[in-house]
């Protein structure tokens, strides 16, 4: 990742040799062109990160959030097969959808869902949701209630 303040110490020198030296007037002034370019296009590299992150328990409830980021999260579960989480973004927080979503299940309230249990996008994210799906891989048996506590991240 550039370095903002070595970046800007450059432009700066840059300048000060471009107006301070004598004669060389066009490679001057194309210097100064290439630095005041750079810096310009450079602006969106030191945008305001834009990751956002949640914590949601296996009922669907907020627990933590990055920044007020989610307006709600609506639960449902299908016994023995899945439980699905439709987490619903607060209005205008993605002008277009999402251009990375990831779930982690972090839920290690028993045994069966800490070696089971698995958390999983429930197909692509847009400008409004995201649906995640709560999953008991490889459980021998019915996989009973699914439901799970899972980390969301999503940034633009």
């Amino acid at each position: 990742m550039l370095n903002y303040q070595a970046f800007n110490d450059r432009l700066i020198a840059a300048v000060y040799t471009a107006y301070s030296s004598k004669g060389n007037y066009m490679k001057n002034r194309f210097k100064l062109f290439v630095g005041v370019t750079a810096m310009a296009l450079s602006l969106s590299a030191f945008a305001k990160p834009a990751l956002h992150t949640a914590t949601i328990d296996q009922h669907g409830n907020i627990v933590a959030q990055s920044s007020p980021w989610i307006k709600s999260v609506s639960y449902a579960t299908q016994k023995d097969y899945f439980a699905t989480y439709k987490v619903l973004f607060n209005e205008g927080q993605f002008k277009k959808a999402p251009g990375f979503c990831s779930v982690s299940s972090i839920d290690t309230s028993d045994h069966e869902r800490l070696f089971y249990g698995h958390a999983k996008l429930g197909g692509a994210a847009t400008a409004e949701q995201v649906n995640v799906l709560g999953l008991m891989v490889g459980k021998r048996g019915a996989s009973g209630d699914s439901s799970m506590s899972f980390q969301l991240a999503c940034s633009n």
